[in-house]
């Protein structure tokens, strides 16, 4: 059986059950594990935290074990734990995919949190209230520049740019707000333009010229896509998708449970299809949808799949097999056995 510290990571999800707890009542915790400093209670103590939870239907989805670090979150740390520094001012943190990690290793410093989802600053703010004591988060834009200048030891904008419509403005108020660094990490798979970058405040007008790159690329992908129209879906997709592209649509019953079979072959012939399921009669029918302009290669489709469904039931099942040589077994060894009965007489 396996035990909540195999399914959770215990501190946080305890520390935001006990945070939610204060603020909605829900769940029911012991007033003494309510009470207790998050560093000082036991794996058991958090566990019967992170039951309750459980036992009353709360999200512990962030806290679930097994889910692998991101190589962007560990790149981020590995550069932190280099250098030295007392305050991080962490733009965008959502979840907290970043943030829970990093709370974990540098426990001492003060963590302030900037984020525009009303739900995420909740969360966050649960987690404060339930033991992690260094954390602050608010409901603010970095663009406003909150705070004054030289605020804060690091910034991190952690694949957050690219969802701000002021990026340039907000780089700009993260230079004036970090006292020493700035991280980004842009989500663009472009080793020239994506990636992560760390710079010293006297040393972001490379950071600037790097953003700058990737705003103007961003612009230019933009425009690409507006330019080149909707893609066209492929393969299999819905009735609907392929209704939708005006060739003429066809359709004919399949009631084969290898439905399966059908859509490999119906790949290699590079037919536009879609499938629909009728579950009404005891053998599921299948109703194909295809373009009238296909018709000549799903014919060929069919072939191929008609022959290969044909070899397949001349075949002998693997259970047949093993039932035919257990009843040949059977008859070879009564000789045997009568044998030892007449000997022992």
């Amino acid at each position: 059986m396996d035990t909540y510290s195999e399914r959770y990571n215990l501190k946080p999800a305890a520390a935001w059950l006990r945070g939610h707890a204060l603020k909605t009542g829900t769940p029911e915790i012991d007033p003494e594990l309510m009470e207790m400093p998050l560093e000082v209670l036991t794996d058991e103590e958090l566990s019967s935290i992170v039951e309750m939870g459980e036992k009353t239907g709360q999200k512990l989805y962030p806290f679930k074990t097994g889910k692998a670090e991101l190589p962007r979150v560990r790149q981020v740390l590995g550069f932190l734990h280099g250098i030295e520094f007392d305050t991080l001012l962490d733009v965008g943190s959502g979840r907290g995919v970043f943030l829970l990690p990093f709370m974990e290793e540098f426990p001492q410093v003060l963590v302030t949190s900037l984020d525009l989802l009303d739900k995420r600053v909740t969360f966050l703010n649960e987690l404060a209230a339930g033991g992690y004591t260094q954390l602050t988060a608010y409901n603010k834009n970095i663009c406003d520049q909150l705070f004054p200048d030289n605020s804060f030891d690091v910034v991190t904008l952690l694949e957050v740019l690219e969802h701000i419509p002021e990026a340039g403005k907000a780089v700009e108020a993260a230079v004036k707000m970090a006292k020493k660094y700035v991280v980004d990490q842009t989500g663009v798979q472009n080793a020239a333009l994506g990636g992560t970058a760390f710079a010293t405040v006297e040393g972001t007008e490379v950071l600037k010229s790097a953003i700058s790159k990737y705003l103007a690329h961003c612009k230019e992908k933009k425009v690409e896509k507006a330019r080149a129209g909707p893609v066209k879906p492929c393969g299999k997709q819905s009735v609907k998708q392929l209704v939708g592209q005006n060739q003429g649509v066809s359709n004919i019953e399949i009631t084969d449970r290898n439905i399966k079979d059908f859509e490999r072959i119906a790949r290699k012939y590079g037919i536009d299809f879609a499938l629909k399921k009728d579950k009404s009669g005891e053998i599921p029918k299948y109703l194909v949808f295809f373009k009238a302009r296909d018709a000549d290669a799903l014919t060929a489709a069919f072939k191929e799949y008609t022959a290969k469904t044909d070899r397949k039931k001349e075949k002998p099942s693997i259970l047949k097999k093993l039932r035919r040589f257990k009843d040949m077994s059977a008859t070879l060894d009564t000789p045997k056995v009568r044998k030892k009965e007449l000997d022992a007489r």
